[in-house]
């Protein structure tokens, strides 16, 4: 999970563990640290949720670095944004994610999405937009 957003982080990371505890999930607050963990990884992770709006660069930015590298091009990426927005949406899907999350507003909304892809075997038959 890349997000600059600190409550996103604790409500994404507490639904996870409440869904399956022996998910091990990392987060980060940028992408810069997030490359620097997955550049140590022995294994790396099944699937990255990213945020639209991180600073310093974007998540479109951030979603072509990584599909620029041999090692990381596997991993599906959901983007997981509060934009709502059709060309967002589009353009997401354009450049490679398997999904698009609207972050829903209180705990509950985030457990129920983040359980329907959890029990899809990560994204396995999920539609694009994660209604």
């Amino acid at each position: 999970m890349i997000d600059d957003d600190e409550d996103d982080r604790l409500l994404f990371g507490h639904a996870i563990k409440a869904i399956n505890p022996t998910i091990h999930s990392y987060e980060a607050d940028d992408f810069l640290t997030a490359i620097e963990w997955l550049n140590v990884q022995l294994k790396l992770p099944d699937v990255i949720f990213l945020d639209l709006n991180i600073p310093p660069m974007n998540g479109f930015d951030c979603m072509q670095i990584i599909h620029e590298n041999n090692d990381w091009a596997r991993i599906p990426i959901i983007i997981y944004s509060t934009s709502g927005y059709c060309l967002d949406i589009e353009k997401a899907q354009t450049l490679g994610a398997k999904g698009y999350l609207k972050k829903p507003n209180d705990y509950g909304q985030v457990y129920t999405k983040l359980e329907k892809i959890i029990k899809h075997e990560y994204l396995a038959d999920i539609s694009f937009l994660i209604a």
